[in-house]
């Protein structure tokens, strides 16, 4: 059985075409010697020996998805010095040992391994592979990864290990993989996050990890991230103290619904966020707490009020001691800037208006400073203190002279 024979060859783009033709092995390379890309997909082909990829040593992207492979014997790639893509989704497969890729090892840029029986992985399964930079291992049933499991992966960027059964991650186990752009651990068994598990990944933009049960993750500093555009913590368990310090690293996509967050003030504080922020921040379903069984939404007011002391504004400044600030979280979202003397203004955390400082400040949804408003009321005060000190002056000076008018008026009728 030759690929002449089986397969449609396409001399344009040097592909043969041997999808659904209810093949159990490999057909010999007589006819497709030139071929660099044979399509093997949906077969039934459970016969894998080395030797069965004799003659294709030209190929670049070999696609074997969905037959019944259950073995890829090590070396079986060896002659295939040209080999870029090898697509294995949808088989049987039950491990990987050393050396199944070997030969590949200056070539090999992609590997799909999705929706196989996969539970182990040998520790130099992919040892050497400098020039791997996709690595697809979804669906499977890997249950625990070696600390050097993808050591010496230097192009690597894109990495998905997601429907799982992980349980626990060792902290080096990324380790090097310096140009990791996404990783995917979704649909795992993870309770925790180990601290560093991301240290030195600077290249990282994209971390799934949804549909676990993380209680907490560790803060982004301890985690190992500094920026991050995309990260995904839906359907876990954390609390909403962990979700607060990755509200200013993440850039712009950011899914932590369907965690049991309780309506409190770390809530609120997240809650504050996304008022200030563009809600395209926020991906996925609504974002809820539940507080004595009641369902809240992230836009819908709390029942509570949340009081936390700050710094005092403008330290540095003469007037400073007119101002206290004490924020209050309240159910519009406020913040209250209170004066020693009782004076108050009232401004929301967005885009303020100028107004006199015994009304209400009108605002937009944008993030805005308000610092301004305090030094404006301020002078407002300071003014309204100096007037108030010379109106009494005046007023006591008035007495005064009044009062020796009278007594020289007395006189002169005594006299």
């Amino acid at each position: 059985m030759t690929c002449r024979e089986i397969c449609d060859y396409d001399v344009s783009f040097k592909r043969a075409k041997c999808w659904e033709r209810n093949l159990n092995t490999v057909p010999s390379s007589e006819g497709c010697e030139e071929s660099i890309m044979l399509d093997l997909q949906r077969n039934h082909i459970s016969n894998f020996p080395a030797e069965s990829m004799e003659g294709y040593s030209n190929v670049k992207t070999l696609d074997l998805s969905d037959n019944d492979i259950t073995e890829v014997n090590p070396g079986t790639f060896s002659n295939m010095n040209m080999l870029r893509n090898i697509l294995l989704n949808g088989n049987y497969l039950h491990e990987l040992k050393n050396a199944t890729f070997a030969g590949t090892e200056n070539t090999l840029a992609r590997i799909y391994l999705n929706e196989n029986k996969i539970a182990k992985l040998f520790n130099g399964v992919f040892s050497g592979l400098e020039a791997l930079v996709v690595l697809h291992l979804n669906y499977n049933k890997i249950q625990s990864l070696t600390s050097t499991i993808f050591h010496g992966l230097i192009e690597l960027k894109f990495l998905q290990l997601g429907m799982n059964k992980l349980c626990n991650l060792n902290a080096v186990t990324f380790k090097n993989l310096t140009k990791l752009k996404s990783i995917s651990l979704h649909d795992n068994k993870l309770t925790s996050i180990p601290n560093g598990l991301f240290q030195g990944l600077h290249s990282l933009r994209e971390v799934r990890l949804s549909n676990n049960a993380i209680v907490a993750i560790p803060s982004p500093e301890h985690l190992g991230i500094i920026s991050i555009q995309s990260l995904y913590l839906d359907n876990n368990f954390t609390h909403s103290s962990s979700i607060k310090p990755y509200l200013h690293v993440t850039q712009e996509r950011l899914d932590i619904s369907h965690n049991p967050f309780t309506c409190d003030c770390a809530f609120q504080f997240i809650q504050e966020w996304c008022f200030n922020n563009s809600e395209e921040n926020f991906v996925g379903d609504p974002v809820i707490c539940i507080l004595n069984n009641i369902r809240y939404n992230i836009t819908d007011p709390m029942p509570f009020t949340c009081e936390t002391p700050q710094a005092t504004l403008l330290s540095t400044d003469p007037m400073a001691d007119l101002l206290s600030e004490t924020t209050t979280q309240t159910r519009d979202s406020t913040t209250r800037y209170h004066f020693n003397t009782d004076n108050m203004i009232s401004a929301s955390k967005c885009n303020l208006k100028k107004c006199p400082c015994n009304q209400e400040c009108s605002c937009k949804n944008t993030n805005e400073k308000v610092e301004w408003i305090a030094v404006y009321c301020a002078i407002c005060l300071t003014i309204f203190l100096v007037g108030q000190m010379l109106f009494n002056t005046y007023f006591i000076y008035y007495l005064r002279q009044k009062s020796y008018r009278v007594t020289e008026v007395a006189s002169a009728r005594e006299e």
